[in-house]
């Protein structure tokens, strides 16, 4: 008992360090721009990501399963590539357009470091459910900062708002893919109407919040 919480704690430990380093990444591209610091970013990656995981875990708490956190290294491959791929597009636009030159987009990254897994075989709802709880609480935060942002006086509370709104509906929008690493294979496997619906709001999201965005 006592090796599998220190296991899954280093797990969780592993997928952090992950989700930082993709923080770290977006300074290029929008930390300069909005005067947002390395550890500002990370820690609203880091938050995007745990709030994910963290919903995954509520559920198993609330319908008395069992599970725990692993990483991925499928996930964190892809989360380090696809981060590592747009810093280098972002710097070659930079270098030929002038950073005032490029659109005020929120750019994308792929955040799936790790996953909330179920101990023994699950029902297919339960399944899907525990799958969906993730991208379901990533677009509850974004539709809750998309509200609150007009309200925020600070301008640079308000763009890291909106830059977090963005995010979470990035991370939601990853976690649906159909992939085997990803909750939507998942949810699609149990209702594919549920698939779709979170699906038609991580893209609403995504598009208001960069629109948000783009106005500032």
């Amino acid at each position: 008992m006592a090796s599998g919480v220190v296991r899954e704690l280093l797990e969780a430990l592993g997928a952090s360090a992950i989700a930082a380093f993709v923080g770290l990444s977006l300074y290029l591209e929008v930390g300069q721009a909005l005067g947002l610091g390395p550890v500002e970013l990370m820690a609203l990656s880091l938050g995007t990501c745990w709030a994910h995981d963290l919903a995954h875990r509520l559920y198993l708490v609330l319908t008395d399963l069992r599970g725990r956190f692993r990483i991925s290294l499928t996930g964190s491959a892809f989360s380090l590539l696809i981060a590592g791929i747009q810093n280098g597009i972002s710097a070659l636009l930079m270098a030929a357009a002038g950073p005032g030159d490029l659109p005020r987009l929120v750019p994308y990254r792929f955040l799936a470091p790790g996953a909330v897994t179920l101990e023994g075989p699950g029902e297919k709802a339960r399944l899907g459910k525990l799958a969906s709880a993730g991208p379901t609480a990533n677009l509850a935060i974004s539709s809750l900062l998309l509200l609150l942002a007009p309200f925020l006086t600070n301008p640079t509370v308000h763009e890291l708002a909106l830059l977090a709104a963005a995010l979470n509906a990035y991370t939601a929008l990853t976690a649906l893919l159909p992939l085997a690493f990803c909750d939507g294979l998942t949810i699609y496997w149990w209702s594919r109407r549920a698939w779709l619906g979170l699906l038609l709001a991580s893209i609403l999201l995504i598009v208001l919040s960069n629109y948000a965005f783009l106005m500032l």
